[in-house]
């Protein structure tokens, strides 16, 4: 797969070489030569395509200044734009060279933005460097920008971009195109990066009105795509919001950064398409997840197993399901992994003292399920108070205590998850958080297979009186 060359210029909305190896996977086992790409950023999927695959219709949309500037050149239309920081002053007799040096001075600007306010050393000696040597930056980004107007003129593919929001994007993408997107993360993040742009440039050309993406954004934009019937990959960090839809399927996710994992999900017609793929979940640590089917299939027999498992697998689980409330993720001592006849079900962490509360207990941090399926939330803390776990942690850290706590952020007089196992301790509330449950629980009552056994008979005698 030949490199993105818009990535040397380009920072902002590159997406990472192991994210987009899944997602062209999945381009080329649909076989669809016409692409939509909404919140394109930086063209890194119009790159690939158009290097790698055959496409004959491309449309791009986005609504920042900087990446419709480039979307204007490639489809060689030209704008109006001034520069109106008197700092950079200098920079309007560069524009007026061509449309290629006014859309490199627009980069270029863009890359200022991330130093030109801050104080440390590192910085103001990049802000005199690139002061020194703008000219040089310059044309190293129109050579590389005309390198990739080149290569798109060469492919013969009908390219189309629009300075437009995504969710008024979806409800334009004609249906017989594949929809392709990686939606901004962050709420709000881009608008301080984009901030010193809107100071230093007058650009009405490029303007684009668009509200923040927010949950109601990411839910809209989806729900447009499925009532048009528009087949659809999208990277999404919010698996979250679309628990229970049943016209969707996740079908694999990545590591996007060292904290932040990407679910694709996917319309279910495109899911059936790329099912051939088989692709493995990609983790950091490699394991076997648990499936609904396998959950359906759990008996007297199962082998049940709590085993400590690496921090990287244990947050690559719990980032995709902890409460949004929590904006803060500590870092439990102990990370465990729960497992059913060897495939990971859920995991929770261990810390040995909690100072918030009492010196005589251990503290369960994040017992999070990998899917949310029938009851088996209720399994994972359940496991925590074991007779087995009890032994580990005492071997390990020397100190054994009788009881462990947790904390439950929740709106509701319990949580059902505790229950059976745990003992409601405290109700308190939180000016920022909200209001939350402390539940204790006896460590050592139960071995694990007495506490699956026991689970299995509960589960089993209410989905008996549901049905």
């Amino acid at each position: 797969m030949q490199v993105n060359t818009l990535a040397f210029i380009m920072f902002r909305g590159v997406i990472k070489n192991n994210t987009r190896k899944i997602l062209m996977d999945y381009i080329d086992i649909a076989g669809n030569p016409k692409i939509a790409v909404g919140c394109c950023g930086a063209f890194t999927i119009e790159n690939i395509l158009v290097n790698n695959f055959k496409p004959t219709n491309i449309i791009s949309s986005d609504v920042s200044k900087f990446t419709t500037s480039v979307g204007y050149f490639l489809t060689g239309r030209n704008y109006e734009a001034k520069v109106v920081n008197k700092d950079f002053e200098f920079l309007n007799e560069v524009m007026e060279k061509g449309l290629d040096y006014k859309t490199a001075t627009i980069l270029y600007l863009q890359d200022v933005s991330d130093f030109y306010r801050s104080d440390n050393y590192y910085n103001i000696r990049r802000r005199k460097s690139y002061s020194a040597e703008y000219w040089g930056i310059i044309e190293k980004k129109v050579q590389r920008l005309n390198e990739v107007k080149a290569v798109f003129d060469r492919s013969g593919v009908d390219f189309t971009y629009k300075a437009q929001d995504v969710v008024d994007f979806v409800k334009e993408v004609p249906k017989d195109y594949l929809f392709v997107s990686f939606p901004p993360f962050y709420v709000g993040g881009y608008e301080k990066q984009y901030e010193f742009l809107e100071e230093t440039l007058y650009a009405p050309d490029l303007e684009c009105k668009y509200k923040l993406f927010d949950d109601s954004s990411w839910v809209g934009m989806v729900e447009t795509l499925l009532d048009r019937g528009v087949s659809f990959i999208i990277g999404t960090n919010r698996p979250d919001l679309f628990e229970g839809n049943d016209r969707i399927e996740m079908v694999s996710y990545d590591y996007f950064s060292k904290s932040e994992i990407v679910h694709f999900l996917t319309d279910k017609d495109f899911a059936k398409k790329i099912a051939g793929i088989k692709r493995k979940k990609t983790l950091l640590y490699d394991v076997d997840l648990i499936t609904k089917e396998d959950i359906d299939n759990m008996n007297e027999d199962t082998v049940i197993e709590v085993k400590e498992i690496p921090l990287d697998l244990f947050n690559s689980i719990r980032m995709t399901r902890i409460s949004g409330k929590i904006k803060n993720l500590a870092e439990p001592l102990t990370k465990f992994g729960c497992f059913a006849n060897g495939k990971l079900f859920g995991v929770f962490g261990v810390d040995v003292i909690n100072m918030r509360y009492y010196s005589d207990t251990y503290y369960l941090l994040s017992d999070v399920p990998v899917i949310n399926y029938k009851r088996i939330s209720k399994l994972i803390p359940a496991l925590a108070t074991s007779s087995e776990i009890l032994e580990y942690l005492k071997r390990k850290y020397l100190v054994g205590y009788n009881t462990i706590m947790t904390t439950c952020f929740t709106d509701n007089e319990s949580s059902m998850k505790y229950r059976n196992f745990w003992r409601k301790d405290s109700v308190k509330v939180d000016k920022h958080k909200g209001k939350f449950i402390n539940y204790v629980a006896d460590m050592g009552k139960y071995n694990i297979s007495g506490i699956y056994q026991k689970w299995l008979r509960l589960n089993t005698e209410i989905t008996a009186k549901q049905g």
